[in-house]
């Protein structure tokens, strides 16, 4: 046991000494009288003596105790919370002696005194203090015991305080950063002057003790919330590394935070468990600065139609607001920059957005109580060509500002072009339909298509002034066609191949789709064409991350693959070089053959469908 007040220790033995004194200063004085020598009085006289002197040292005892217990009180006992139930124990056992110790005084006084009861009570009175003092050796003889609230013993603290974006939320005029911020400064303040404390944050920070704590209070009162934040598992992991290095054998952790679930993550909690199981003697103590009701409106990561657009074209932007706690009404607003080559820049710490304003949409919407609704803006103005900037913003007040705005770019450029090669006998119509739509929608159209036979693709000299090129169904392809192609994809072009029945001869691939730069374009080499038979097969993608399925994402359960059936495909045995010009089966067959395969090949990519588009 440790002692916080010592010195209250020896005023307290100095006030027990007063009832002993008053004891003996307020003995009665005994009084002559004349009176009769009558035996059975004196004999009275005797029993009432002993009963009042009884009476007498048992109300010593009991202020004794009085003052003692209030002595120890004074002095601010602590105990190891491990050895509690030994102390608790020692209490019972002194308890009792105590008790048994008024008894034997009682039996001892008595006007006829029983030997054999004295002797046992003396027994028990001798039993419980050699018991008593075995208890107390052991207990006091064990260096593991870690005391908590010793006011005087220096400890090693980790003040761990969360610096999410979220304890910005404003309560009270008071953000939930600010109040952990004070309450840890009152914390630091029930330190000992000699404490190795060490304040950190989640935002990936190493923890280190400070010089001193007036350090860490500085250090306190200039954090911020961060966005570059990792868990608080993680960053107690990393304080848990500097506490076992610590030499104080108090070691505490408190850790300041709204309880926001997120904020706590779900990889390393079972390996922080172990790590505070295996380090007992480490306390820790989470602190909830968050709000009981929060109140909040918040926008979902924004959604473009496309990075890019065409001139005079349109881009859509949609996202979700939705609100935590009660329902209400907010006005969101859509605004467009006009392009400003020296904003945003940060000046004084605040950042600078253009001031000329190109576009601007507002919507009022209603979202109920605890539930989010989609929103949707597109723009209304011709735009011209270059890059544009823009937000999307909750007006108005609101408890956390982190959440209300959402930023975008997007890039206005002129149409991809686009050559698209084809046989005689197969007919372009739909792909071309598809990538330009006719009529009033073709000037918006991201691409602008030229359409050449595969007779008259041989005399285009220049390659370079096409962003792509698609092969549809081709017959056979000269060397000097597929190392032109080869050197166009190498540079950056994108091309895409469609192969149908017009590359069997013989039932085997042409000959001159096995050449050396065609199997790079290909993919591999050529297996047969294979007919699906009576059971048509048909397309399964089964991964619709990749980029080329973005538009199919929000349909994807509702898209009808089995009303497309495929007859008639091309095997394809895939080259060995996958690492060195990166390759992946983008869709396969019912059956698990290979259906469309992109291959990185230079600076650009080629896309390889093993039947015909058309």
């Amino acid at each position: 046991m440790a002692w916080a007040n010592v010195a209250i220790l020896a005023v307290g033995g100095v006030l027990v000494m007063l009832p002993v004194i008053l004891h003996f200063l307020m003995q009665p004085k005994p009084q002559r009288l004349i009176f009769p020598a009558l035996r059975f009085l004196q004999e009275r006289q005797q029993r009432n003596r002993n009963r009042l002197r009884l009476r007498h040292l048992l109300l010593l005892i009991v202020r004794c105790l009085l003052i003692a217990l209030l002595a120890l009180a004074l002095a601010g006992p602590s105990v190891a919370s491990r050895d509690f139930g030994k102390w608790l124990t020692l209490g019972g056992i002194g308890i009792s002696g105590v008790l048994v110790a008024a008894i034997l005084l009682a039996a001892y006084f008595q006007t006829a005194r029983n030997g054999l009861l004295i002797g046992l009570l003396s027994a028990m009175l001798i039993g419980h203090l050699a018991y008593g003092g075995w208890a107390a050796s052991k207990l006091l003889g064990s260096d593991s015991a870690e005391l908590l609230g010793d006011a005087q013993a220096p400890i090693a603290a980790l003040v761990l305080i969360d610096a999410s974006v979220r304890m910005d939320y404003r309560y009270n005029n008071q953000t939930r950063l600010e109040e952990a911020q004070q309450f840890a400064q009152w914390l630091l303040s029930q330190f000992p002057a000699d404490s190795q404390v060490s304040v950190m944050t989640n935002d990936n920070d190493k923890p280190f003790f400070s010089v001193d704590v007036g350090m860490a209070k500085r250090r306190i009162e200039t954090l911020t919330t961060n966005f570059s934040e990792i868990s608080l598992t993680d960053a107690l992991l990393e304080g848990l590394s500097l506490l076992e290095n610590a030499t104080e054998e108090r070691k505490e952790i408190y850790v300041l935070t709204d309880l926001t679930r997120t904020s706590w993550g779900a990889g390393q909690t079972r390996q922080l468990l172990r790590r505070l199981e295996a380090n007992s003697e480490i306390s820790l103590y989470v602190i909830d600065v968050g709000v009981a009701e929060p109140q909040n409106f918040a926008l979902a990561p924004l959604t473009l139609s496309s990075s890019t657009i065409p001139i005079d074209g349109q881009i859509a932007i949609e996202s979700e607001i939705s609100r935590i706690g009660s329902a209400e009404q907010k006005i969101v607003r859509m605004v467009i920059e006009q392009p400003d080559p020296s904003r945003p820049v940060v000046r004084d710490g605040q950042v600078l957005f253009p001031d000329q304003v190109l576009e601007e949409q507002t919507l009022a919407v209603d979202v109920r109580e605890n539930s989010r609704r989609p929103i949707a803006f597109a723009n209304s103005t011709p735009l011209s060509m270059g890059t544009y900037h823009g937000r999307i913003e909750i007006e108005g007040q609101d408890s956390l500002v982190h959440d209300n705005t959402r930023y975008f770019t997007f890039r206005v450029q002129r149409p991809w072009r686009v050559l698209v090669v084809h046989p005689t006998n197969v007919s372009p119509k739909g792909l071309i339909s598809t990538l330009a739509p006719p009529s009033e929608q073709a000037a918006a159209s991201n691409y602008q298509c030229d359409v050449v036979t595969q007779e008259q693709f041989q005399d285009v000299v220049e390659l370079a002034g096409y962003d792509a090129i698609y092969l549809l169904n081709p017959r056979p392809v000269d060397d000097a066609i597929w190392e032109r192609l080869h050197g166009f994809v190498s540079r950056g072009g994108g091309l895409g191949i469609a192969l149908g029945h017009n590359a069997v001869r013989a039932g085997f691939a042409d000959p001159s789709f096995e050449n050396a730069f065609a199997e790079e374009l290909l993919c591999g080499k050529l297996d047969l064409a294979w007919d699906a038979g009576e059971e048509a097969l048909f397309l399964s993608p089964q991964d619709t991350s990749h980029p080329l399925f973005r538009m199919l994402r929000p349909y994807q359960e509702g898209v009808l693959w089995d009303r497309v059936p495929v007859y008639r495909y091309w095997g394809l045995e895939l080259d060995q070089r996958t690492s060195e010009l990166p390759t992946q089966v983008l869709i396969r067959f019912t059956n698990g053959q290979p259906a469309l395969i992109e291959r990185q090949l230079g600076q650009g990519e080629v896309r390889v469908m093993l039947t015909p588009l058309t």
